[in-house]
């Protein structure tokens, strides 16, 4: 009778999980199509309006600024109040603020590259409590062996999203204008807050109703606290440093338009395009880490990849066929998915179970510091030296850092088998 009942409990909480996956799987998709349309508008608006490469990077920029300082207090909140309530008000409000900003573009028609940095900052606030609440979230609800596999199914999921979104918001942006794409993005949000409410989420292991009301406001204190753990956790500490390198990289994207303008003679719906097909790279990454990180490991798996993508940055950079450049973007996300997945799944199954949504928080705040720094400059550079030339640097910045994975026997040997639950 206990044996039946004890199945039987089981998988009622193995369809429960399955079906909270589920849930989270159609609210990233949803997510993840809102910000398609809200960052190609911004960035085609801004760039189309300045010609700047340096504006365009600011915009870039913006983005990474607010990340580093609202990461780790989403992820400090994610361990400290209730994750359902956090994921339903962020994007409720996020939908109302960016719904207001459709009606007063409607009306006056002026978006203003300060008014576009605003912008960005505040929207993209909203979107930075995401990941350290799911990444709370799911170790709770999956094996520890099975979380690259499922952490490959939320990468096919956004990267399939990515590519839908990208080619049609390139077409309405190009077709009807920005304002339109700020509309969609609102509506997104408003459906992500639907799904949050079918969610059934335990609430932080290991606090009781006392704690968790009296630590709702130490959040400086939990930050300070997950920073001194991170730096005695070997594996997640070598993941940052490679992260934090690797980031110098990551001023390409403000890049692409003028890629696609100067070098392809492109529009808006090319620059789209080219964004669409090169996520397929990332879902076919997706859709194989799993076996790939039981085969290989995901430690080395972070130095194939970025070999991978390395390359064909480069290749991008001195490409000046769109075909060409598509097939070379396809293989470069597919590289940079192996890698990025790998990354988070160490961080995610490395920490503490009370502690996960500050060890991601603060991971990403910190790996991202060097963000806008690299942005700044870049944009700064791109007035002076060519696009294929700022293509080939980030290339050889990404080979740079492939190489000192593969080097590092910490990073090279990590396996989720051998993550320790502890700092």
């Amino acid at each position: 009778m206990n044996s039946a009942k004890s199945n039987t409990d089981t998988l009622q909480k193995e369809k429960g999980n399955k079906k909270n996956i589920n849930l989270l799987l159609s609210s990233q998709a949803m997510s993840t199509l809102g910000d398609n349309f809200f960052n190609i508008a911004i960035m085609w608006a801004v760039f189309a309006e300045s010609s700047s490469t340096f504006q365009t990077a600011m915009v870039g920029t913006m983005w990474h600024i607010s990340d580093v300082l609202i990461s780790p207090i989403a992820g400090a909140l994610a361990d400290r109040w209730e994750r359902k309530k956090i994921l339903f008000f962020t994007n409720l409000i996020g939908g109302l603020f960016v719904l207001s900003l459709f009606v007063y573009l409607l009306i006056f028609n002026d978006l203003t590259f300060p008014l576009a940095l605003v912008l960005v900052f505040i929207v993209n606030g909203f979107t930075c409590f995401i990941t350290p609440v799911r990444s709370s979230i799911l170790p709770d609800l999956v094996h520890g062996t099975e979380l690259a596999s499922v952490n490959g199914k939320f990468s096919v999921v956004t990267n399939a999203t990515s590519m839908v979104g990208n080619a049609s918001a390139g077409f309405i942006v190009g077709l009807i204008g920005a304002t339109w794409a700020f509309l969609i993005n609102s509506m997104t949000f408003f459906i992500v807050s639907i799904f949050v409410i079918f969610l059934s989420i335990p609430r932080v292991q290991s606090e009781s109703p006392d704690q968790f009301t009296q630590n709702k406001l130490n959040l400086f204190k939990d930050i300070k606290e997950s920073w001194g753990n991170i730096k005695t956790n070997k594996n997640i500490k070598s993941i940052l440093m490679i992260s934090i390198f690797i980031n110098f990289a990551s001023f390409l994207g403000p890049f692409y338009p003028a890629l696609v303008t100067e070098k392809l003679n492109g529009d808006a719906s090319i620059y789209g395009y080219i964004q669409a097909v090169g996520v397929i790279g990332s879902i076919l990454a997706g859709t194989t880490i799993g076996i790939l990180s039981k085969k290989i490991g995901v430690g080395k798996l972070i130095s194939i990849g970025w070999g991978i993508a390395a390359l064909c940055i480069i290749g991008v950079g001195l490409s000046e066929s769109t075909y060409l450049t598509i097939l070379l973007s396809l293989f470069q996300l597919f590289g940079i998915t192996l890698g990025g997945i790998s990354i988070s799944t160490i961080v995610m199954s490395g920490a503490p179970p009370n502690l996960r949504g500050k060890f991601i928080g603060l991971v990403t705040s910190l790996s991202i510091l060097i963000i806008p720094i690299a942005n700044v400059t870049a944009g700064l550079l791109g007035e002076f030296i060519s696009v294929s030339h700022m293509f080939i640097i980030a290339g050889i910045i990404v080979l740079l850092s492939a190489c000192y994975a593969f080097l590092n026997g910490t990073i090279r040997h990590i396996n989720i088998s051998n993550q320790p639950e502890n700092g």
